[in-house]
């Protein structure tokens, strides 16, 4: 005997409501960003950063086409291949790029034993100087190398005296946006005063009733 439609009906919305298996959907694994190394040349300030033809720096390790200052150091397996350039060695070393090119006997502070780079006062013990020219020039100091070089006392005075100029700067700061904000509510204040206007104090202009209107003149 054939089942009735109706009965077949049944069967499909039972099927239908049985529960189904879980399907599990692994998450899809992203991909982490490569750093872009061809960033291409760039020109900040009077400097041109440079990653294809620049020559690495090993203080502030930037590819720049203005290291110049080259080590005359021969050593064991060939010529010193360091290169400063011309402003970290101004302001780590106090030496000028210019002179150094032309003394030929001019060795880096690598060689010599001075180098202030974080790489080597690791390698010393020594903990890295990190962003330190602002601080020498508020001391006094010629370069990095010469605030060093005079202790641990004065370099503790130095680092007291950048952070008094720098919390002496961000009060002026602070002063000078007060100053501006109460400007700006004294002129608001003053621009009210000026243009209320007492609608009560203006005249009303009174209408004529004798002044009358022909209309037979208008047709």
């Amino acid at each position: 005997m054939a089942a009735s439609p109706e009965w077949s009906g049944l069967e499909c919305l039972a099927a239908a409501m049985e529960p189904q298996p879980l399907e599990v959907i692994a998450p899809s694994e992203a991909k982490p960003k490569k750093r872009n190394r061809t960033a291409g040349v760039r020109v900040v300030g009077r400097r041109t950063y440079d990653p294809a033809n620049g020559k690495t720096c090993p203080q502030c390790r930037q590819k720049k086409t203005d290291v110049s200052a080259a080590c005359k150091q021969v050593k064991k397996r060939g010529p010193c291949t360091i290169k400063f350039c011309k402003n970290c060695l101004m302001n780590r070393y106090g030496e000028d790029a210019k002179e150094t090119e032309k003394n030929k006997q001019w060795t880096c502070p690598n060689c010599r034993g001075i180098c202030n780079c974080s790489f080597c006062r690791k390698k010393n013990g020594q903990e890295p100087t990190r962003i330190m020219a602002p601080l020498a020039k508020a001391s006094g100091s010629s370069s990095v190398h010469d605030l060093l070089v005079q202790g641990s006392d004065v370099l503790a005075a130095a680092q007291t005296i950048l952070k008094v100029k720098a919390s002496d700067k961000q009060q002026g700061r602070k002063r000078a946006r007060e100053t501006d904000a109460a400007a700006d509510e004294a002129v608001v204040v003053k621009w009210n005063e000026n243009v209320a206007i007492d609608l009560n104090a203006v005249p009303s202009v009174e209408r004529d009733e004798n002044v009358g209107i022909d209309l037979n003149a208008l047709a």
